[in-house]
């Protein structure tokens, strides 16, 4: 009874949840991400036929490194497969993005990052000769809100905006 949904709906606000469809948008999750982690030169990666990734260029010696720097800007624990290569062409997928590990590869990219991953798709990344860096589905995507929101104010100065996301149910200790 107190989530924000039941109080959206039992004080007659609207609704608008575009999960997916803002993972893949210009300006959504992956480009945030994107920005949020340096990543230069961005551009779409597709998976299923729809842009589900961004790639683009990053300079880090080791997959260590990257993932403590990708741990400070998303504030939260990184695991990391190290495929011993340094980290210059990274795909990002904001989310559960795992199951593309396979068109990472395929696209060249030397690193991924994603929110969550199965225990075999870090047995393929590592197969695949890919780094795999795995910071948390919420993490990964509750970077988009502030823009989202800045956005929303933009186009509709008039309105009051707020962000209702609820915060991450667990945490990584």
């Amino acid at each position: 009874e107190n989530s924000p949904l039941y109080n959206a709906i039992k004080n007659s606000i609207t609704v608008i949840s575009v999960h997916t469809n803002l993972d893949m948008a210009d300006g959504g999750v992956n480009d945030v991400l994107c920005e949020k982690l340096g990543i230069e030169n961005a551009e779409y990666l597709y998976a299923e036929g729809a842009p589900f990734m961004r790639m683009g260029d990053v300079d880090f010696e080791t997959a260590s490194d990257f993932a403590a720097f990708c741990a400070r800007k998303l504030n939260n624990g990184v695991r990391v497969c190290d495929s011993g290569r340094k980290v210059n062409k990274v795909a990002v997928c904001g989310g559960s993005g795992g199951e593309y590990i396979y068109e990472v590869a395929a696209a060249g990219c030397d690193t991924f990052v994603t929110g969550e991953a199965k225990h075999h798709q870090y047995l393929d990344a590592q197969r695949l000769g890919v780094n795999m860096l795995v910071a948390g589905h919420f993490s990964t995507e509750v970077i988009v809100l502030e823009s989202l929101c800045d956005k929303l104010l933009k186009a509709f100065p008039k309105h009051k905006i707020c962000i209702a996301s609820e915060k991450c149910p667990y945490e990584t200790v």
